[in-house]
């Protein structure tokens, strides 16, 4: 059979562009749908690079070789088959880096990716078996530990910084404006989004959901209703990371109630924080979520999923009880004596 001919019909096993566990039954299937992200990504990281310089090739560069070579080093080390060929990890470094400012210094780079693909991704067991998309926890450890650092964001070409947010239509649409060197060509990754949906490869329930319910929240509560769709990470948050397959709903239901926690929630972040960018958070919270409502609603179902979630939950459960809890009772017993 044609290769061709092997793709189309993977493709039809799965209709929706979910279900995960079944990609792992196929080793040429997830390389496929990989494959594909990276090209609905591709245009908006080139015209990044062109908008802020050499120095934000060098980030994405760093962010995709680091989080590749983790994954292998990783494998090589454990003895474990080598997974780099699915392109998992390169997509993985690819979204990482796209929310990146250009003025990050290249040694935190790495920080974020290894630990994105070493401590959210591998350490539950691989693809498809994380709790949380790697590269928005990774965003969120680095903003935590770098405030100043990942919000020094530059203007196109000109490389100095701004706080504006009294933009034009047409430079929140195109591009033309501060952020991360993959968020801000909105016209791009639209397009990249349609691509991937055409394709099949992700559901339009979550991206609509998710953008829809920002705008009319914004349209309701703000006066930047522009700034609020084009002006962040709403658009790659919608369709390249709130559309992962592992740490979204598989239902319509469950993609519908998703897309609009996720708007709801990002948009609650940004008026409760005045501009700060929620979309990310937001992603996170709604992944815990849904790991929470797998853990009780799933149980019953013997999902490797479920199972690996069930297993972590009793380990540090045990570890609380066993190791935690005595220490903190002593600990108050002695203030109480003082």
């Amino acid at each position: 059979m044609l290769l061709k001919e092997k793709v189309l019909s993977l493709f039809n096993r799965i209709k929706d562009g979910s279900k995960l566990w079944l990609l792992n039954q196929n080793n040429e299937y997830p390389r496929v749908i990989m494959l594909d992200v990276i090209m609905a990504l591709l245009p908006a990281c080139i015209f990044g690079c062109i908008l802020f310089g050499f120095k934000a090739f060098l980030v994405l560069a760093v962010s995709c070789a680091s989080a590749v070579l983790a994954e292998f080093l990783w494998n090589l080390f454990f003895k474990k088959a080598q997974t780099i060929g699915d392109l998992s990890a390169l997509v993985t470094g690819l979204l990482f880096g796209m929310c990146l400012p250009d003025s990050i210094p290249l040694w935190i780079v790495p920080i974020g990716s290894i630990f994105a693909i070493i401590v959210v991704k591998q350490l539950l067991g691989g693809l498809g078996y994380n709790l949380t998309n790697p590269a928005v926890t990774s965003i969120i450890l680095l903003k935590f530990c770098f405030p100043k650092l990942m919000t020094a964001y530059h203007l196109p070409f000109y490389h100095t910084a701004s706080k504006t947010i009294d933009y034009s239509f047409s430079d929140l649409f195109f591009g033309l404006h501060s952020g991360s060197i993959g968020e801000t060509a909105s016209f791009l990754l639209i397009v990249g989004g349609i691509y991937l949906i055409i394709r099949k490869i992700i559901s339009p329930i979550i991206p609509l959901t998710f953008i829809g319910s920002v705008a009319f929240l914004s349209l309701l509560f703000s006066k930047h209703f522009l700034y609020d769709i084009f002006g962040g990470a709403l658009i790659l948050g919608a369709f390249f990371m709130a559309t992962d397959y592992t740490t979204s709903p598989t239902t319509k239901s469950g993609k519908v109630i998703f897309g609009l926690g996720c708007g709801i929630v990002s948009f609650l972040i940004h008026i409760i924080f005045r501009g700060y960018d929620g979309v990310i958070f937001a992603i996170l919270i709604m992944n815990i979520l849904l790991a929470v409502y797998n853990r009780f609603a799933l149980v019953k179902y013997k999902d490797p999923i479920v199972a690996k979630i069930l297993e972590i939950y009793g380990i540090i459960k045990n570890f609380v009880l066993e190791k935690i809890k005595p220490i903190c009772v002593k600990i108050i017993n002695r203030l109480r004596k003082s």
